[in-house]
């Protein structure tokens, strides 16, 4: 079994993951009673975004082993990530019924209470957990998420002040009002309190944390100079440097954010999300052939994201290959039919097709979203030209 999850690991770690399912399946077949390998294969499945995959592998993991409480909490995740909610309560009250003092155990059922929409249920489950465990951070903090939702925002800031002032670990306290300061829109509130911990306790989490804070008021430049700060000692984070792709872009620094998003290709030539946003960075900066490249490459891995489908579409659609370009952007509106701005996009080249009606159904469509997007202004105009 070792050797079969080795092999998996290092297929994993190089982007083999066709190879990583198949040592994964090796290792259980090597030895069925074995629990490791399957719980390994349901969360590469989930990792992988397989999840109907998991929750098959889950379900047969639980029949074979009905009495074996981690294949139980393996079918009760994949349920919930499957939302199927009846059935995650299902799982977790089996759990809690053979674990009965396990904190753990209560608050995982309380997600699924919450996931069926019974809070009453729910707030109960975390009560019990409190109880078994009266310092467990994650019990806490489910219980501020349960009571924001049910009771609001003051009602949870209150919680949560009272819980910082009671846990020993005072950073973890600090971080704790801070996101129930955020959850409750207390923008202002949370940045200050993320400050101060950031100050003297820079972490990962809270660097994502602190910088989208500051983005949602607009703070574009603040949140770059705490991103230039983490990279500045942690030079081969890619996640902090993809997020600064993202909020120079979101800032209009195209410059900044192709020079970034180059060096961080070198090292993650397969990462989609990177692919599809430096493709559009070089059509933002004047070189279509490589936005096109690259928008295919991106499509070839991820053909069913409305986001790509979208990216190439509209670099097809504006450089002459309306036909192909179409197909993309229908394809793109289909999944993603609450998008505005892939409605804008399709309805130009709808209309571009001699579909003048369609079009503006789909545009008008778009413009009634509240959701605001950078071409809002193109798309009105574009809406008036089909009048």
């Amino acid at each position: 079994i070792e050797a079969h999850v080795g092999l998996a690991t290092i297929a994993i770690d190089s982007g083999d993951k066709k190879s990583a399912l198949e040592w994964l399946k090796k290792a259980s077949n090597a030895n069925p009673t074995a629990p490791a390998p399957r719980l390994l294969t349901i969360n590469f499945l989930l990792v992988d975004g397989r999840a109907p995959e998991a929750l098959k592998e889950a379900s047969d993991f639980a029949f074979k082993f009905p009495n074996n409480s981690v294949a139980i909490d393996a079918l009760g995740v994949s349920q919930l990530v499957n939302r199927d909610a009846k059935g995650a309560v299902n799982s977790f009250t089996k759990l809690v019924s053979m674990m009965p003092n396990s904190a753990i155990a209560h608050i995982k059922l309380a997600s699924a209470y919450r996931a069926a929409l019974k809070n009453d249920e729910a707030r109960r489950s975390l009560e019990t957990a409190l109880k078994i465990d009266p310092a467990s951070f994650d019990a806490r903090r489910a219980m501020i998420d349960l009571v924001l939702t049910t009771t609001g925002p003051a009602a949870a800031i209150n919680m949560a002040q009272v819980a910082q002032s009671s846990i020993k670990d005072k950073v973890a306290g600090e971080l704790l009002l801070a996101d129930t300061y955020r959850a409750a829109g207390k923008l202002v509130e949370a940045e200050a309190a993320y400050k101060a911990v950031w100050k003297t306790n820079p972490t990962v989490a809270l660097m994502s944390a602190y910088t989208q804070t500051l983005e949602a008021q607009g703070k574009f430049a603040p949140a770059r100079a705490v991103l230039s700060e983490w990279l500045s000692t942690h030079k081969d984070d890619g996640n902090a440097r993809f997020m600064l792709v993202i909020n120079s872009i979101s800032s209009g620094q195209y410059a900044v954010a192709l020079k970034e998003g180059q060096a961080l290709l070198k090292e993650r030539p397969k990462d989609v999300a990177l692919l599809n946003n430096v493709a559009w960075l070089y059509d933002r900066t004047g070189n279509v052939p490589k936005a096109i490249e690259l928008a295919e490459q991106a499509l070839a891995q991820a053909p069913a994201s409305a986001e790509i489908n979208d990216t190439l579409g509209w670099l097809l659609v504006r450089n002459s290959k309306l036909e192909r370009g179409l197909g993309l952007l229908k394809k793109g509106y289909e999944l993603a039919p609450k998008n505005p701005e892939i409605g804008y996009h399709y309805a130009v080249a709808l209309n571009q097709s001699g579909k003048a009606v369609e079009a503006k159904s789909v545009v008008t469509q778009a413009l009634k979203n509240p959701q605001n997007f950078a071409e809002r202004q193109d798309a009105e105009k574009f809406m008036q030209s089909l009048k």
